[in-house]
């Protein structure tokens, strides 16, 4: 694996990491908000449920930027690849 590669790869697992972490945060949200609408609470279940919009939106975000290095990646070395 060339140094090149080895940051691509680095750079994937954090945007992975982060994603994960995101995703994690909105679960928790997502458990609260269930919680609060299954005690009879639909208004205070749906103003948690709308904070899942910012992880959600950034966890996004950084898939396609995880996807847009893996590609990048990928052309690299079909264009560094000989003939």
């Amino acid at each position: 694996m060339s140094e090149g590669q080895g940051r691509a790869e680095m750079t994937v697992t954090a945007c992975l990491r982060a994603i994960s972490v995101r995703l994690q945060a909105a679960s928790a949200m997502a458990t609260a908000a269930l919680a609060c609408a299954e005690e009879g609470s639909e208004h205070h279940a749906t103003r948690i449920a709308l904070d899942l919009e910012e992880p959600v939106q950034e966890a996004n975000a950084l898939l396609q930027a995880a996807c847009l290095i893996q590609r990048l990646r990928e052309e690299g070395e079909a264009a560094a690849a000989p003939d």
